[in-house]
């Protein structure tokens, strides 16, 4: 396992300890000024919203996933693509446009053509507009790039990584904004996960809610194996006396979270039954069937506002990627397509409507056009999905890269492999903008949750509505 992998799990495991007792880096009433300075604007909000990340792990191939069909480009690809190239004749084409999605996404390329899907090509971590000229110099560009763990923290964060600093990450400075539109009585956060902890759902006072895909049952507060270091410092810690401030802290975490997961049982528990069904071996589709269940009760819960985070893993095809990718692919076009359809059974049932909830892929970078046998090398700028009522769908925002090795958007140099990595065209900042909008966050609070977006002229990329 490499270091830059160890440094994220250490990160994100000090993560989660912040998270069960924050109280012991910031004051209590620090932490109430901070929530009631950022409440005031949006404690108004009468309707519902919620936002839905997928995250591909690893990082997705939008080079095969989103291919073209028109003649040159499509000789090019097939040119530099070589035994990866998926063929012509089977890819999926998308309306009014020259292109096609990989054959394993009938679904999502349904919902394209129907107006309910779009694309966001030429997109990733950028902290200023970028060329290549730049790149070459080494001249504002991200640091560690082409690293998972270094450009996922800055995907979710828009910060580059930093060993002693964990920076906040915009879904959760979202959160810390929005909580007071929410009226839960156990205190919920607006930001749950299935899939673990994430530095995108970590705000400065808000911090995310696990659950398990597969229900909720019962409340573990860690690991039962008596090995895990965790569970050791937990154990150490509820040793100590009464009076001591990290035992008091953590027994007053553990009450807290104890009276979250209660309420949470307790409405997933009066849960409408659904009838759409889904494949409960697929991880994507059984993790979106719970985040539907939890839109369902959103009354009960008294939500105005969730955030979800949704794991997608093993994108990282550096090798045997013809099958593998095609049954990632697969996974995730079951996965949204069964989602889709369970969310409009909850609009049927006026539960909730399919345009208050928006969903997103994203991974901490995109793929090299050049191929390194049966495989590809880590990338810079990729495409990403959107999809729900209320996205300006049937449209790919920005310009997909030209099938071009050593082009003008190349961060390549000569003698260096691999190339094809493109320079992004549009930032994360700005696409994770275009959605903070949707949700109703002011302009004025934009730069404060995006910290790079000031440095680009356009906030809104356009693919809402």
């Amino acid at each position: 396992m490499s270091n830059h992998i160890n440094q994220q799990r250490r990160k994100l495991i000090k993560l989660a300890l912040i998270g069960g007792a924050s109280s012991l880096c910031i004051s209590q009433n620090k932490l109430n000024l901070i929530s009631s300075a950022l409440a005031n604007e949006y404690s108004a909000i009468n309707d519902y919203k919620s936002l839905v990340c997928i995250y591909q792990r690893g990082g997705n191939d939008a080079f095969n996933m989103l291919v073209p069909l028109g003649g040159t480009e499509y000789s090019n690809y097939q040119k530099i693509r070589r035994q990866l190239a998926i063929a012509k004749s089977s890819l999926l084409p998308l309306t009014e446009t020259q292109y096609g999605f990989h054959p394993s996404m009938p679904l999502i390329q349904d919902l394209y053509n129907q107006g309910q899907l779009a694309l966001m090509a030429n997109t990733g971590v950028l902290f200023h507009p970028t060329t290549q000229d730049n790149f070459r110099e080494n001249n504002l560009i991200p640091p560690s790039l082409f690293s998972h763990s270094h450009q996922m923290e800055s995907w979710q964060t828009g910060h580059a990584s930093d060993s002693t600093v964990i920076h906040p990450g915009w879904g959760g400075l979202l959160a810390d904004r929005l909580q007071d539109a929410n009226l839960t009585t156990a205190g919920l956060p607006p930001t749950i996960s299935t899939s673990g902890t994430n530095l995108w759902q970590t705000g400065e006072i808000t911090r995310q809610l696990g659950v398990s895909a597969s229900g909720i049952d019962n409340f573990k507060f860690f690991s039962e194996n008596p090995k895990d270091r965790r569970t050791e410092a937990f154990e150490k810690i509820m040793q100590m006396s009464p009076g001591h401030p990290l035992q008091a802290q953590m027994e007053k975490t553990i009450n807290i979270s104890q009276d979250r997961f209660e309420e949470l049982k307790r409405a997933i528990k009066s849960s409408p039954d659904l009838t759409t069904e889904f494949n409960e071996k697929n991880p994507i589709a059984k993790q979106l069937r719970m985040v539907a269940k939890l839109i369902s009760v959103r009354e009960q819960l008294g939500m105005k506002r969730q955030l979800f985070f949704v794991g997608a893993n093993s994108w990282d095809t550096h090798s045997n990627q013809m099958e593998d990718h095609a049954e990632l692919l697969t996974l995730l076009d079951d996965g949204i397509g069964s989602f889709q359809e369970t969310l409009n059974e909850l609009d049927s049932m006026d539960i909730a409507k399919t345009k208050s909830i928006t969903t997103y892929t994203a991974s901490e970078f995109g793929r090299t056009l050049s191929i390194n046998g049966d495989g590809t090398d880590h990338g810079w700028a990729s495409s990403y999905l959107i999809f729900g009522g209320a996205v300006q769908g049937a449209q790919i925002y920005g310009n997909v890269p030209s099938m071009e090795i050593g082009g003008e958007n190349d961060a390549f140099e000569a003698n260096e492999a691999p190339a094809g990595r493109f320079i992004p065209e549009n930032s994360v900042d700005q696409y994770g903008s275009t959605l903070a909008q949707w949700l109703g966050i002011s302009e004025k609070d934009l730069p404060k949750i995006f910290p790079n977006l000031d440095n680009f002229k356009i906030k809104n990329l356009g693919f809402m509505g």
